[in-house]
């Protein structure tokens, strides 16, 4: 849509501005990331997580809300940033061999990312303003609907924070946790 379209670019944008932003947020409102989650991811890298993780979980939340900030007053100076996220991104993924199913979409951010940021902001016919400025508006507020339980968590831009549902089935005789990271090794969505 970014690229087919100039108001596509417009939403693009402001997608992944509140992408980033809430992504930031829910790392810093998950346990699971500060803790487990992002010790993990360290010690899965090799680095000591017992001394680095809180740090690292604390960095990475607070790049992401700094870089969405940036992406809204100065996006031109926000497509580094975008870059070296989603590069880092895709980088930490490949030499942990993790969630080959977001490998393209990081790759594809890598590129389209900046040339987003990049672009002039389209006009818009003035009757059509208001709409846009609905859909920022709900780009921005409605993720917070995740924590009331009325938004799906990746609809929220609950990303890598381990601040998600956990999902079981159970039968007569036994109840099994539905952990997902089979076939395809995608995970299976919780909520």
């Amino acid at each position: 849509a970014a690229c087919a379209h100039p108001q596509g670019m417009w939403f693009a944008r402001w997608y992944l501005v509140a992408m980033w932003l809430w992504s930031g947020l829910h790392k810093l409102f998950s346990a699971e990331w500060l803790g487990w989650g992002s010790w993990s991811f360290l010690e899965e890298c090799g680095i000591n997580g017992d001394r680095w993780h809180l740090h690292f979980a604390l960095a990475a939340a607070g790049g992401e809300i700094l870089l969405a900030v940036a992406a809204i007053f100065w996006p031109r100076r926000a497509a580094p940033g975008c870059v070296m996220l989603h590069l880092g991104i895709l980088l930490a993924l490949l030499l942990r061999n993790h969630n080959p199913s977001v490998w393209p979409w990081n790759l594809a951010t890598v590129v389209v990312g900046p040339w987003i940021l990049l672009q002039p902001v389209p006009s818009v016919v003035p009757r059509f303003e208001q709409l846009r400025q609905g859909l920022a508006i709900a780009l921005f507020v409605l993720p917070a609907a995740y924590y009331v339980d009325w938004l799906n968590p990746p609809l929220a831009f609950v990303l890598d924070s381990g601040d998600l549902p956990l999902a079981y089935h159970t039968s007569a005789t036994h109840v099994t946790e539905l952990g997902g990271w089979h076939g395809l090794t995608v995970p299976f969505p919780d909520s």
